[in-house]
């Protein structure tokens, strides 16, 4: 009878293991950082500044573009984004990640930020090109 048990424990067991085991490239998935907003379960966001920009507080001035992109293109567009970011072009920017695309029917968001939304230049070179750069890969 112990025997049994201990058999039938052991069965178990393996079982339970064989099935962790199976969910084991799951779980690395969910918790491994990504570059790619497409592919990153680790986060909500991705946040970028220029290299001019030395910290970032959003408040009553701040303007904010969002454009909305569906999967497929996030990462390229991320990719022209974070470009700009790094010629000074743009002052700071976000993009939602995978999570939160989830619950927005595969749609991601870059929020492209200006210092000051009455700053008429600012905010229109900014429009140009996270909008106008982006075109054909998403909706502002």
């Amino acid at each position: 009878m112990v025997k049994r048990l201990q058999d039938g424990f052991a069965n178990n067991l393996s079982e339970k293991w064989a099935q962790v085991n199976e969910q084991l490239p799951m779980l690395e998935r969910l918790l491994r950082k990504s570059e790619k907003p497409s592919e990153d379960f680790s986060r909500n966001w991705h946040f970028k500044m220029s290299p001019l920009c030395k910290s970032f507080v959003s408040g009553d001035t701040t303007g904010k573009w969002c454009i909305f992109v569906p999967r497929a293109n996030i990462d390229a567009a991320w990719d022209k984004i974070k470009d700009a970011l790094e010629r000074n072009q743009l002052l700071c920017a976000k993009v939602s990640t995978v999570l939160p695309s989830m619950a927005h029917g595969n749609i991601h968001v870059i929020c492209v930020y200006t210092d000051n939304w009455a700053n008429a230049q600012d905010l229109t070179a900014s429009f140009e090109f996270s909008v106008g750069g982006l075109a054909g890969q998403g909706r502002a």
